[in-house]
């Protein structure tokens, strides 16, 4: 009896071990999902609730309030800073109109807008600039507007000057002074120059033109140059932006000359609707292992690059 009685006790100790061990593991189970449950209400309460950023880094997303901000933020921004904004504001383009209509496709979406596809958009809007500065200076990871930029500018003197090894020699010119043609160029008090290449006439030359970017008006260049002899010339160059006489919108779209180098002379981009820009897509396939080919776009007010 006593056996018997000793193998119950033993059974009774198994079972309730056995059982402890189960509620254990049903706690621990349940603190576990009470646990995830928490994390997931911290962190949706996380997302749900603006908290200070002051790593300049914006929201993952952007409400119809901060795009309309952004939006008018943006335009303010360039028509501070920006030189071709009076000037193609002068040529036609209504830059009201170019942030209104982004705004008008972004807000009648349901979902939210993500602030990079939002910057991306707003990149695509300004294309018609064809001034790769701005990509540069306004496409950043950041909700960029928030904080000042420069969008920069090329200004140029007109002097044009050839390279020959390290040192560059002044070419004639009829618009400037003959008393620093053929000599070599020394340097300027300003250190911001900016030597711009230009097209060479022969293939084996290598011209550029002195100029400098910024994003308002310059005073000239104070530059120094020598001779051959070692006699110096200090001049002030005006530095100008150069504007071109655009084509008017009745002239075609463009005129094809055919031959051993086909040459294109694009007036003026079209309507995607006009027969002509059918004509200039279908003979732009056509063209398209032609080895050598011209395309003149001067007068083009637009002169869609990224299509060439």
């Amino acid at each position: 009896m006593d056996l018997v009685k000793t193998l119950r006790n033993a059974e009774i100790r198994v079972a309730n071990y056995r059982l402890f061990l189960l509620q254990l593991f049903m706690r621990l189970c349940l603190f576990v999902i009470l646990f995830t449950f928490f994390l997931a209400g911290v962190s949706r309460g996380f997302e749900t609730v603006d908290s200070l950023d002051f790593s300049g880094s914006g929201p993952l997303f952007l409400s119809d309030k901060q795009i309309q901000e952004d939006l008018v933020q943006a335009e303010r921004l360039l028509q501070d800073n920006y030189v071709r904004y009076p000037i193609l504001e002068q040529k036609g383009v209504s830059w009201k109109s170019v942030f209104k209509n982004l705004e008008d496709h972004l807000l009648p979406d349901i979902n939210p807008v993500l602030t990079h596809h939002f910057q991306e958009q707003l990149i695509k809007t300004l294309e018609f600039t064809e001034d790769s500065n701005i990509q540069a200076d306004l496409f950043l990871k950041k909700r960029h507007y928030v904080q000042r930029i420069e969008p920069k500018v090329a200004f140029y003197t007109g002097i044009r000057m050839a390279q020959q090894r390290k040192r560059f020699s002044v070419l004639p010119s009829l618009k400037h002074p003959n008393k620093i043609v053929n000599h070599w160029f020394i340097d300027c008090k300003t250190t911001m120059e900016v030597f711009f290449p230009i097209l060479p006439e022969r293939q084996t030359e290598k011209l550029f033109m002195l100029g400098q970017q910024a994003n308002h008006q310059l005073q000239p260049l104070d530059c120094a140059f020598e001779n051959d002899s070692g006699e110096k010339q200090e001049i002030m160059l005006p530095l100008i932006f150069p504007a071109a006489e655009l084509n008017r919108q009745e002239m075609p779209v463009f005129e094809f000359k055919g031959g051993r180098t086909p040459y294109i002379r694009w007036y003026r981009d079209g309507n995607p609707e006009e027969i002509a820009v059918k004509q200039f897509h279908k003979l732009a396939r056509k063209l398209q292992n032609t080895p050598t080919l011209i395309i003149d776009v001067r007068g083009n007010a637009n002169g869609s690059f990224a299509f060439i």
